[in-house]
């Protein structure tokens, strides 16, 4: 009997060692999924509020339609869920490969994961990207307050094309 319970508690071991390894970290592998294009522009404050997402070349933006906020400016001077607009497009191949061209070339995946204000307790505005592209998947967090560090040049790049393939004002 006692070599039963030691045999179950072997193989209990066992699962839990198996079952419960932590997952290796290291390079993803490739899969169909991994060449998937996706790209997420998010910035949120009181006035304004925008999302730009791609999805391999469905392009999807969300953003405060300035008429209607400005209805209700005076009671209220903050965005509501009723002051959004979304917009739905398809992109074309060729709008897709100056933007993919565009990433590729710059240094987005080289930016720090956090760019701009890193001062501990400075007030800031944030907005953050996310980029997946050939296999590689990256989120840049640009921290903005007057007087702080200017954009990178590649964000900043990037951003402008979102706005125009979104067709918003920047």
């Amino acid at each position: 009997m006692e070599k039963f319970r030691y045999l179950i508690l072997l193989f209990s071991i066992l699962i839990l060692v198996t079952g419960c390894a932590p997952a290796q970290k290291g390079t993803p592998i490739k899969t169909e999924s991994s060449n998937e294009f996706y790209v997420k522009y998010y910035y949120s404050s009181k006035v304004d509020h925008v999302i730009i997402e791609i999805k391999n070349n469905k392009l999807n933006s969300t953003c405060v339609n300035e008429n209607k906020l400005d209805a209700h400016w005076d009671q209220n001077p903050t965005w509501t869920k009723e002051d959004l607009d979304t917009n739905e497009k398809t992109l074309t191949n060729n709008e897709l490969e100056k933007l993919k061209n565009l990433i590729k070339n710059s240094d987005f995946f080289k930016l720090n994961d956090i760019e701009g204000v890193k001062k501990k307790g400075q007030k800031f505005e944030a907005s953050t990207v996310t980029i997946k592209l050939d296999g590689k998947t990256k989120t840049v967090e640009y921290r903005y307050a007057s007087g702080g560090p200017d954009m990178p040049k590649s964000l900043d790049n990037i951003l402008g094309m979102l706005y125009n393939l979104a067709e918003l004002g920047k």
